[in-house]
């Protein structure tokens, strides 16, 4: 259990960091991995300015991601001990400006997650069953953004500050790059590191060019320390290719359309959660009303009222339909009311 919920948060520290790297917020198909270039690829022509001018800063635009229509991603993750089991984290993404959607795909020991969204829903999947809700447009992430969990907002404040050594120009995930080797701070990298850090090899490469902004193509390092009291080595790759493709984001297949044909969600209903045959929401609208919009439709589509009642503000109704019951707790909020549905 420690070791799943430890992968889980670090999963998210790591897609939070990549997004505030890259201006990132989006998961990827297998389909279409990037291509596997490594920092050893000659550079296409040597570094900008010659013997007597300025080598260009690694430096990337204000709004990196933000500038493009839509692309994919990876982050992989990994880690060796000496002594003990390697570990390994993937996350894919993508993400597409119109029609608005972004999907994650996580996956580590063994196991996989699945987060997708598309306009106001959203869907979380693991083991064939799906989680879905409604978010109103405040709660959604703007395209190329994603959770800041470490304060980086972009890649300038990551990058500002950090010794550098050009190597020139080189084609990367199919776009003209700047590549540099970075010397970062541990202290900088330690949420990625997940521990002690004793040893850092970095490499960048930033888009470079026409039409496009300046944003992080391919991150790299990897690490020698020490991770829950082990010492070995670990890696880290960030890559964003596949830019400004047709890309369509899809529900999951698993997904439903949230609650059975005959259990309608109330109309007023906000803060919508479903899953299978259970769903939350709550509503602006008293909890007598919500109850008697159920009592009118529910009847209406065959189910059989079996209780009735009402302790304390909060109203409890159960049904049956051919074997089925279906329970609704109806709970009075300081504005509005809180729902609760389940069938058996």
């Amino acid at each position: 259990m420690k070791r799943t919920l430890w992968i889980a948060v670090s999963l998210v520290a790591l897609a939070s960091l990549a997004c505030s790297l890259g201006g990132l917020g989006g998961g990827t198909t297998e389909e279409s991995a990037p291509p596997q270039a490594t920092s050893g690829e000659a550079p296409t022509q040597p570094p900008e300015g010659g013997e007597s001018g300025e080598v260009p800063p690694p430096e990337v635009a204000s709004d990196a991601l933000e500038g493009l229509d839509s692309y994919r991603g990876r982050i992989v993750w990994q880690w060796t001990s000496e002594e003990g089991t390697p570990e390994y984290m993937e996350m894919e993404i993508e993400e597409t400006r119109d029609p608005p959607a972004k999907r994650y795909v996580i996956n580590a020991e063994g196991e996989s997650m699945e987060w997708i969204q598309i306009g106001d829903t959203t869907w979380i999947c693991s083991d064939g069953s799906c989680i879905q809700s409604q978010q109103n447009e405040e709660m959604t992430a703007a395209f190329g953004q994603g959770p800041m969990i470490f304060g980086l907002e972009n890649a300038s404040e990551f990058l500002e500050g950090t010794e550098y050594e050009y190597l020139g120009q080189e084609t990367v995930n199919g776009v003209r790059t700047r590549h540099y080797i970075l010397t970062p701070s541990p202290m900088m990298l330690m949420p990625l590191t997940a521990g002690e850090v004793d040893d850092i090899h970095s490499e960048v490469w930033i888009a470079n060019e026409s039409g496009l902004p300046a944003y992080m193509a391919r991150f790299t390092f990897s690490w020698e320390g020490t991770h829950e009291g082990e010492a070995g080595s670990g890696e880290y790759t960030f890559d964003i290719y596949d830019v400004n493709v047709d890309i369509t984001i899809e529900p999951p297949e698993e997904a439903g359309s949230g609650l059975p044909e005959d259990i309608p969600l109330y109309p007023n209903a906000t803060n919508v959660v479903t899953m299978e045959a259970m769903a939350t929401f709550t509503s602006p609208d008293d909890p007598a009303t919500v109850a008697d919009f159920y009592r009118t439709e529910l009847a209406t589509l065959g189910w059989n009222p079996e209780t009735d009642e009402s302790m304390g503000g909060i109203i409890m109704q159960t049904w049956t339909k051919e074997g089925r019951q279906l329970t609704l707790t109806i709970s009075p909020m300081e504005e509005g009311c809180s729902v609760l549905i389940g069938e058996e």
